[in-house]
C-alpha cells in the first residue's frame, strides 16, 4: 500500500505517521488513535531509530522531566553544557535532565541554547514541554536529513494520504456500481420463463385440451381410412 522509500533514514517514522493518518480517518470514533496513543508511537519509533547513531548507544527521548530534588545534586544537561549555574528557577531543567545530555545537545547544535531559551520563557509553562519534544524531534530529523527535515516527512505523508483518498474514493464507487447491478437483476424476471421459448416472448402455458364425450364417442365410431 505505501510506497517503498528504498534505503530512506525516515522509512520507518514515515511509516508509522501514515499508519496514525489511516487510523484517524477510521470512520468509527472508537477506532481513532488517542493524542497520547500518537506520542507514544512516535517516541517509540525515534527511540529505535536514534539508538544507532546515538553515541554510546544512549537514547534521545522525546520527554522527561526531573525532580528537584535530583536537580540540587547535579546540574541539568543543559547548564552542564553551557556551563552556568544550574538553580531551582532553571528554565531548561524540568526538559533536559542531567541524564540526557544528548537530547540537549542535539537541539542546541540545531537551534541554539539562547534561542531555545527565549522560546520556552515566552510559552506558558503547561505548552513548554510539548514544545520542547517538538524540538527534540525536528532536530532528530534535521541532523538525518539536513535539506528536508520534517518537511521531507510530510511531503511524504501528504502524497501517501492522497493516493489512499484516490483508492478509497475508487473503492467507493466501485462498490456502488455493484449494488446497482445487483439492484437491476433483483428485478428482472426469473430466466426459467424464458426456457421454454427461445424468442424470449413470454407466453402463458397452454391448458391441455380437453375432449368432451361427444368427440370422443365420433372419433371410436369413425371408420378407418384404407
Amino acid at each position: 500500500m505505501f510506497q517503498t522509500l528504498g534505503s530512506h533514514p525516515l522509512l520507518e517514522q514515515v511509516e508509522v505517521c501514515a499508519e496514525i493518518a489511516i487510523n484517524c480517518m477510521n470512520d468509527d470514533p472508537s477506532n481513532r488513535p488517542t493524542i497520547q496513543d500518537i506520542i507514544s508511537s512516535i517516541d517509540e519509533t525515534d527511540a529505535r531509530s536514534v539508538t544507532s547513531s546515538s553515541p554510546g548507544g544512549q537514547v534521545i527521548t522525546m520527554a522527561g522531566s526531573e525532580s528537584s530534588s535530583s536537580r540540587s545534586r547535579s546540574p541539568c544537561a543543559s547548564c552542564r553544557m553551557l556551563r552556568q549555574q544550574c538553580t531551582q528557577e532553571c528554565v531548561f531543567a524540568p526538559y533536559f535532565p542531567a541524564e540526557e545530555p544528548h537530547k540537549f545537545a542535539i537541539v542546541h547544535k540545531v537551534f541554539g541554547g539562547s534561542n531555545v531559551f527565549k522560546l520556552l520563557q515566552e510559552l506558558p509553562a503547561h505548552q513548554r514541554g510539548d514544545a520542547v519534544s517538538s524540538m527534540v524531534y525536528e532536530a532528530n530529523v534535521r541532523t538525518r536529513d539536513p535539506v528536508y527535515g520534517c518537511v521531507g516527512a510530510i511531503s511524504v505523508l501528504q502524497q501517501q494520504i492522497s493516493q489512499l483518498q484516490m483508492q478509497f474514493s475508487m473503492a467507493r464507487a466501485e462498490i456502488l456500481t455493484l449494488q446497482q447491478q445487483m439492484d437491476v437483476n433483483d428485478s428482472l424476471p426469473s430466466q426459467n420463463s424464458f426456457d421454454r421459448y427461445g424468442n424470449g416472448d413470454l407466453k402463458p402455458d397452454s391448458p391441455p385440451e380437453i375432449l368432451s364425450s361427444e368427440d370422443e364417442v365420433e372419433e371410436v365410431s369413425s371408420p378407418m381410412s384404407p
